[in-house]
Order: structure tokens, then sequence, then C-alpha cells
């Protein structure tokens, strides 16, 4: 199965350059790995910790290790998306080096791992790259996982991917989000395998901790709902209420901030709503409608502590984005879609932090009964109990690492 999966990647990276000559994300994708790698002065002698994130989800999910252990070695940061390069880009303070995965087929793989000679590589969520794990093993370099999701229909559950799981196994830890991803990990794998909760919640906190003033006035306003990651899918729910709603300020942050992307979100509104860019020149302070379109990457995680209710998009698309950089504020939360595959999501709903909404019909009803029900206090205990689990991640990370 390996040589297979070895054709594969080959042939799926093969069409994605074709497909790069007609789409504009597939060809940025593929001039990404073309890259060099961009460097900063080592602090470091000799400690090299390589981090790996698909995207900014997983970037954002990093950035409290790198907060933990950017004292004691150079961080090398990789990136499969350009979501998350773009972003890390912007913040050198979180990296030595910062580069995209070479391809898990190309010959390019063993000069980058031999280029950032790691002491030990963490992988945030996800990533299970086949011969990126069988040169790290045939090196002794040794790797973890932070923060996996295992679900019954994992690709590592399959029969054919007994030749990826055995390498994912070299494993010296993997630390899950739930107690059904541990016991799956426990039946796949003879590593260790420990649920320390949604490790999200550390860099939600982190989030909060941080000053943050928003430039708008907002006293005009009766409340403040903000639309979080957001397609089309998502605004399609909200149209009927934005408009019948003059006295709230709707804040939208959509998950793709290109011109065309947010053209199709806003075509449907009668009002014109505001839009926040970056770079804008002179700031406006005072809002000329109830709408503000964000097209700022990096604001959303501190948008949330402002709002009286937070829509989390994505659950009617491509998957919910993250639910807890809201909920750390203690706001309700409303989402829409499957949330099977979102345990987090499903213990906000289940402890009354959170709700779904299902249709546009359904929205004021909903949203009037997450305001009535909503105990703050609990929703406080919720969230002190659910960092302090994440926690246990660092001792267990600490003694890998050898700090």
């Amino acid at each position: 199965m390996a040589i297979i999966y070895k054709i594969g990647i080959r042939v799926y990276f093969t069409l994605v350059k074709i497909v790069g000559l007609f789409s504009q994300r597939a060809r940025q994708f593929t001039q990404s790995r073309s890259l060099s790698p961009l460097r900063q002065s080592p602090k470091h002698d000799g400690a090299n910790l390589w981090i790996h994130c698909a995207s900014h989800g997983e970037y954002e999910t990093a950035k409290p290790l790198i907060n933990r252990y950017g004292s004691r070695f150079n961080i090398h940061l990789t990136f499969y998306s350009p979501s998350g390069y773009q972003v890390a880009i912007d913040e050198p303070k979180y990296w030595t080096t910062l580069r995209y995965l070479a391809y898990d087929h190309s010959s390019k793989l063993k000069a980058q791992i031999h280029d950032i000679n790691p002491k030990y590589v963490i992988f945030i969520q996800y990533e299970y790259w086949y011969l990126l794990l069988k040169n790290l093993s045939e090196l002794s370099i040794p790797y973890l996982y932070y923060g996996v999701q295992l679900t019954e229909s994992h690709l590592l559950k399959r029969p054919l991917a007994k030749f990826l799981r055995e390498k994912v196994n070299q494993s010296q830890l993997i630390l899950t989000r739930d107690a059904q991803s541990q016991i799956i990990g426990e039946d796949l794998f003879t590593t260790q395998v420990v649920e320390v909760g949604d490790v999200r919640w550390l860099q939600a906190a982190a989030n909060q901790s941080q000053p943050y003033s928003f430039p708008f006035d907002l006293t005009p306003y009766e409340q403040v709902i903000v639309i979080g990651s957001a397609w089309i899918e998502d605004l399609r729910l909200w149209y009927t209420y934005i408009e019948s709603h003059p006295r709230t300020c709707f804040i939208i942050a959509p998950h793709d901030i290109s011109d065309d992307s947010v053209g199709k979100l806003i075509s449907p509104l009668n009002t014109r709503p505001d839009i926040w860019l970056d770079h804008q020149g002179e700031m406006m302070t005072q809002l000329e409608s109830n709408i503000l379109i964000v097209n700022i990457l990096g604001q959303l995680k501190y948008l949330y502590r402002i709002a009286d209710l937070a829509y989390i998009g994505g659950g009617l698309g491509s998957g919910l984005h993250n639910s807890l950089e809201a909920a750390i504020y203690g706001t309700p939360v409303l989402v829409a879609g499957d949330v099977k595959s979102n345990p987090e999501v499903r213990k906000l709903i289940d402890s009354g932090l959170a709700d779904r909404v299902n249709t546009p019909d359904d929205l004021d009803h909903t949203i009037t009964k997450l305001h009535a029900t909503y105990n703050k206090t609990k929703a406080t205990a919720y969230l002190a109990a659910s960092l302090k689990k994440s926690q246990q991640a660092y001792s267990l990370i600490d003694k890998i690492l050898d700090v």
C-alpha cells in the first residue's frame, strides 16, 4: 500500500498543478512550494523545534506551545495551506524559520528535514504524511500529535491505511480532543494516547488576555451580533433577520475576504454595509450602517469579546469553525448544520451555552431562547474546567521535550 500511496500522492499533486492553469487558488498552492524559507537569527544553538500546521486554525492552536517553548527552542513553522502562512508571515515573533511543507513525494522533503534539523516535531491536530513520518522515524527524530480528533470513519481506521497507521504509532504521544478519540486511538495504537480536551481553549484564553480596543462607536445599537467565519450558506440564514433588526449591529467576518466572495455575500442586502479594510487610511469611528464587514485577517478572535451573541460559520459547508474563540468570553454561541463531528460544540449545547439554528424562520426564536436560558455563572465554571483540563497537555509535552 505504501507504493500505491506514493503513486497516488504524485498523481494528486500533478493534478493540482494542472488545475492551477485555470484556478487561482490551486495556482497559489503550487507556486507557494517554490518559495524560499523565511529566516531570522536563531535564538538558541542547536535546539530546534519543528511545528507543522495545516492552516490558520492549527496555527492559532499552536501559539500556546510556541509561547511556552520558544524560550528553549528555535521554532521552525511549516504550513500546508496559504491561510496560515499568510498570517504567520506578519507575526515573526512566533518563528525562526517559516516555510511551506515540501510535497510528500518530493526529493526536497529530505532536504527540508535536514535544513530544519529538528530535535522534536509537533504535528498540530492532523497531517498524516507517510514519507515525512518515515523519514523522521529513520532519523530517530521524535514526533507527537497535539489535539487529534478521531472518529469511527477516520482514515486511520481503514484496513488499507495500516502502513500509515504504523508510522503514526511511532509518535511519542497522541493528545486527543475528546474521550471518543482516546478510545479509538487506544484501539489503533500502542503508543501513549491521552485525552486533554480541546486544546484550542489554551489559545482562546490567551486571546482573552490580550488588550483590544474596537475602533467604532457602538452606543447607537441595542445589541451586537458577530457572525464569524461566514460563508454564503451562513448568511442566507441571516439576511431576513438583519433587515428586520436595524437597532442591532451586525459584524460579519467572511471566511473568504476576496473581493469576489465579499461581493456575493453582501449583494442580497438592502442596506449598504461598511467595510473595514486593513491599511484603509484614516480610520472612521462612526459606522454609517448597522452592518460592518471585517476584511482583516486575525481580527475575529478579538471581536467576539464585544458580542452579545456570536454565530460561528462553516457548519453548513466545509465544517464548523472555532467556536471556543467566542465561548471563552462568556458569549452565547449559535451554530448551524451538523455538529456531530464537533465534540466541543456538542458540549456547549448540552451545557446550555450554545444552540443550533436550522432555518431562517427559526433564528428569531432561537436567539430569544438562548438569551433567556444562558447562565453566566454556569458558563464561567464550564470555561474554567475546560481550560484546566487542556492545561494537562503542557506537563505531558514537557516530559517529551525534556524541559
